[in-house]
């Protein structure tokens, strides 16, 4: 899957802290090393050799992560609060 990096940018410089910004973002991050599977309502984790059911709260803490690291890209010192909820 090839992610077109102008919707991230254009996502960034319309406003970086909506959900669609935030999740571009994410999923360009993690492209090479996470997977979602609707049918299966599931994540999975590229292990080098298969893609493995990721059955811990990782993908959450990475969400949570990647929000922290766009509130100190994006938030000019003040990110809104909203970006540190769950």
């Amino acid at each position: 899957m090839m992610f077109d990096v102008s919707k991230i940018v254009d996502a960034a410089l319309n406003n970086p802290f909506t959900e669609d910004a935030l999740a571009l973002r994410f999923s360009e991050r993690h492209a090479h090393d996470l997977r979602y599977v609707a049918i299966r309502n599931q994540w999975f984790q590229w292990n080098g050799v298969i893609w493995a059911p990721e059955n811990t709260l990782l993908v959450f803490d990475l969400a949570r992560a990647s929000c922290r690291d766009d509130a100190v890209d994006y938030g000019n010192g003040k990110p809104p609060n909203k970006l540190y909820s769950s």
